[in-house]
Parts: C-alpha cells; sequence; structure tokens
C-alpha cells in the first residue's frame, strides 16, 4: 500500500511536471529580480586592533599573561566597543544621522582563534563609509580603554582601508537566486499535491474501490488509437468547379 502510494505521488508530480517548472522559474525570476534592483548594496570594512602586553598609564605593571588567557577580558572589551557611549562619541564625531542602535548593528566584533586581535567588522551603504566608521570606532575604543581601564594596551594593527573597486557583500545573488529556484520547486511540489488531492478524477484502478467501495472486477483496455492507425483513410476526390457562363449555356432551358 505504501510503495502505491508513493507511485502514485510520483505519477501525479510528472503530471504537473510543467507547473512544477513553472513556479521553479518564476521563483528564479523574483529572487533576480529582488537581488538586482530592490535589494540596496551593503559594503563592509575592516579594521583589526591588538591587545598588547604594555603597562598602566601610572605605571604599575600588570600580570598580562593572566588576563589576556581569560575569555572575560575580550568579553569586556567587546562590550566596550558595541556600549552605547562608544556608539553615540562615533555619531558625534563623524556627524553621522543615525541613532546608537542603528550603528551598533552595523558592527560586528570578533575575536579570531582567541588571540590578543581584535576584528571590528562594519557594513554600511558605502565602503568609504564603512571604512571611515571603522577607523573611528577602533580610535575611540583606544581611548575609552584608556580612560575607563587606565590601560594603555590597545594599538590599531590594521586599520580600514577604502578599496574603490570594492563589490557588496550584500546581497548574495547567486545565493538568492538559488534560494529563489528551491522556494519555486518547493511550492510547486507542493501545489501540484494538492490538486491531485481535489482532482477526483479516477485515474488508477485503486480509485474505484477508494472511492466506491467496490471490488474492481476487470478492466477495459483503451485502443482507440490502436484503432485509429488501422482505420484506411479515404482520399477525397476534388470536384471539378463548372464556371457560371458555361453551366447557364448547357442548362435544360437552353
Amino acid at each position: 500500500m505504501r510503495e502505491s502510494q508513493l507511485l502514485r505521488s510520483w505519477a501525479a508530480l510528472k503530471r504537473k511536471k510543467f507547473l512544477i517548472l513553472l513556479i521553479a522559474l518564476l521563483g528564479v525570476a523574483v529572487s533576480w529580480y529582488y537581488s538586482n534592483f530592490l535589494a540596496k548594496p551593503v559594503y563592509e570594512a575592516q579594521t583589526s586592533v591588538l591587545i598588547n602586553q604594555s603597562n598602566t598609564a601610572g605605571g604599575s605593571a600588570i600580570q598580562y599573561d593572566t588576563i589576556l588567557a581569560n575569555e572575560a577580558l575580550v568579553n569586556t572589551y567587546t562590550q566596550i566597543i558595541l556600549s552605547d557611549t562608544l556608539a553615540s562619541l562615533v555619531t558625534q564625531n563623524l556627524g553621522l544621522h543615525l541613532t546608537t542602535s542603528q550603528l551598533q548593528k552595523m558592527i560586528q566584533v570578533t575575536n579570531p582563534g582567541s588571540s590578543q586581535i581584535i576584528d571590528v567588522q562594519v557594513m554600511a551603504a558605502s565602503q568609504a563609509l564603512a571604512a571611515e566608521i571603522a577607523n573611528e570606532v577602533a580610535k575611540d575604543f583606544q581611548t575609552q580603554v584608556a580612560q575607563l581601564m587606565s590601560l594603555e594596551n590597545v594599538q590599531i594593527v590594521d586599520p580600514a582601508k577604502i578599496r574603490p573597486q570594492a563589490q557588496p557583500v550584500k546581497p548574495n545573488k547567486e545565493l538568492n537566486i538559488a534560494a529563489g529556484l528551491l522556494g519555486g520547486l518547493t511550492i510547486g511540489v507542493i501545489l501540484a499535491m494538492f490538486l491531485e488531492v481535489i482532482d477526483k478524477h479516477i485515474k488508477f484502478a485503486d480509485d474505484v474501490e477508494l472511492e466506491f467501495h467496490l471490488p474492481l472486477i476487470g478492466m477495459i483496455p483503451d485502443h482507440s488509437r490502436a484503432l485509429n492507425g488501422l482505420r484506411p483513410k479515404y482520399k477525397k476526390k476534388k470536384q471539378k468547379r463548372v464556371p457560371r457562363a458555361a453551366a447557364t449555356t448547357n442548362g435544360p432551358d437552353a
């Protein structure tokens, strides 16, 4: 019974293959149009800062090996970079028409390999703006650490650079088109199966028992196509047309 249901489902999908293909192509077209005309391009810039093993501003030595080995220090620095105070300072220094929450959503902080390096990525509408914000965040972060923690152990290693030929990181056109194709195929399959469920036509021998609850006695094969091929074809004789003037002259009243 299970194999019969699978075969019927596969047969239904084969019958609706053109519908499924059409919806899949429609999904690809919608994704392509969105990626090229509706989605706004987003550019990325990155700057890196190093947490070194310098002394405090007062000159007292700290066991930096122990501090830097602790993940709490990286978490603390991450919170400082994403704090409202730093976001407000960056917005004020650059004259940005952004709220602190909007700016914070543009910033991402990572610690590659649990090293002493902290990467600050910024996404913005242009690569130049992203680089400007990333460099300002790193500079203000360095100042904030010195003021709040009395530490001068932050150095800017790799400032963000403006790249005129930079390509946007969003939208990902290939990924969007693939998602549109997958979504179109999924919708097409669901629609095909739905149409199969609401279709009450009898297509299989099992449909008689399921629909009428009656046993199937036999089946009559359809030989109409074969008979059409065996029937003799008669050629119609073309009737000769007689000119009207000749028909009038040779008529019974002539």
